[in-house]
């Protein structure tokens, strides 16, 4: 799991790059996406890895990770719309930094094409981004 400085950032950054649209935190919960009103973004963290980089006190971390950004729409709404916001999260994160905290997105992938969910109701893209932070700790 990431920590939960990455989380509020990430957050923040997809919000203002798909601005209105509802955002949820799939991490240890199960969503029902009928409560959702599509589109959404559900976004999901890998385990990330904390290394020390220096000795002494405070030490030097580097915090390496990938963030998961589910973009999902109904489905038999067409594909305008998750690969236009695919694009928008895409082209926001992709020289995305915040130096106040040591953060930065250090890769941006698209998933190659748009995947029909389990029960048929939902189609959904994923946007991955790989992340490093540095900081004191």
């Amino acid at each position: 799991m990431s920590t939960v400085a990455v989380r509020a950032i990430v957050r923040a950054a997809v919000q203002a790059a798909a601005p209105g649209v509802q955002i949820v935190e799939v991490a240890g919960v199960r969503v029902n996406p009928a409560s959702l009103q599509s589109p959404w973004i559900a976004i999901g963290y890998e385990a990330g890895a904390q290394t020390r980089l220096s000795i002494g006190d405070p030490s030097l971390w580097i915090e390496t990770g990938t963030v998961y950004v589910a973009v999902v729409v109904t489905a038999g709404a067409g594909d305008a719309t998750l690969n236009g916001l695919c694009d928008q999260i895409t082209n926001a994160m992709r020289d995305f930094s915040d130096a106040a905290t040591g953060f930065r997105i250090t890769s941006v992938s698209l998933g190659a094409q748009a995947e029909e969910d389990s029960d048929g109701r939902w189609f959904s893209r994923t946007v991955l981004l790989s992340y490093e932070r540095v900081f004191y700790g």
